[in-house]
């Protein structure tokens, strides 16, 4: 399975979510080769680094994402994606219009687990707390997702 997580810039949210998926998969005893966990941004440049704000929540989780390195999305990794899941409903609707043959495997990360209405904060450019409340809201969202992915 091909999971694609997209946010705006990739250098926050998705690089975050990308290896707390990972951790959490790995805990629970999934194969490593079942699954393939990409990032990208909507708006984002190549081979720009996590966001200091980023490395120091995943630090706090015991995660090293210091080695990413931004990429813009691009049709090629959506078509690929088995699940492509952004972080806020306006960058859902972004891809849907953009991708529309693809709008089934499309989601917000929260609506992907049952959730409506949530939004993912997005931390750039604010203080370390807000980094670590992003982090936590999509580490619990990641939880549930976990649930829904393991073994299918």
């Amino acid at each position: 399975m091909k999971i694609l997580l997209v946010c705006t810039g990739n250098t926050c949210r998705s690089p975050m979510a990308a290896a707390m998926l990972r951790q959490i998969l790995e805990e629970r005893g999934a194969d490593s080769e079942q699954y393939q966990i990409i990032t990208a941004g909507l708006g984002a440049g190549t081979g720009w680094p996590a966001s200091p704000g980023a490395i120091y929540a995943m630090q706090l989780e015991n995660l090293d994402i210091s080695h990413h390195r931004s990429q813009a999305l691009n049709r090629d990794m959506v078509k690929s994606a088995d699940m492509v899941l952004t972080m806020t409903a306006m960058q859902r609707q972004c891809l849907v219009d953009k991708y529309p043959d693809h709008m089934l495997k499309i989601n917000t990360l929260a609506q992907v687990v049952g959730e409506q209405g949530t939004d993912i904060l997005d931390p750039f450019g604010q203080d370390a707390v807000k980094y670590v409340e992003s982090a936590r809201e999509i580490k619990r969202l990641l939880l549930k997702l976990a649930d829904l992915v393991v073994d299918i």
